[in-house]
């Protein structure tokens, strides 16, 4: 256990209208690979909602194969599939202030 309490949604429309709903939440992952928004199209709507939002961005893909992503972006942190706890735990340090 991480100590997070974590929500989760089947696809990138739902994942942007429960943000709408019920954020701003400390951090938002989000997989590339989702049902009718990919990762990339579902972080522009979330930052629609909430421009401070912030994100790690998990994917087997390479940067170079998602386009539409800003990985130049301070509020996103990458982490590349596969992943192991630890990684995902670092990548959370990286993001969420530690206030949060």
């Amino acid at each position: 256990e991480m100590g997070w309490d974590a929500q989760w949604e089947e696809s990138g429309a739902s994942a942007v209208e429960r943000y709408r709903n019920e954020g701003p939440f400390d951090v938002t992952l989000v997989d590339y690979m989702m049902p009718d928004l990919n990762g990339g199209h579902t972080i522009r709507a979330i930052r629609a909602v909430d421009p401070a939002a912030r994100f790690v961005l998990i994917s087997g893909l390479s940067p170079e194969e998602m386009v539409e992503v800003d990985f130049d972006d301070p509020a996103l942190v990458f982490l590349p599939k596969p992943f192991a706890l630890a990684q995902l735990e670092s990548a959370l340090a990286r993001i969420v202030p530690q206030s949060a």
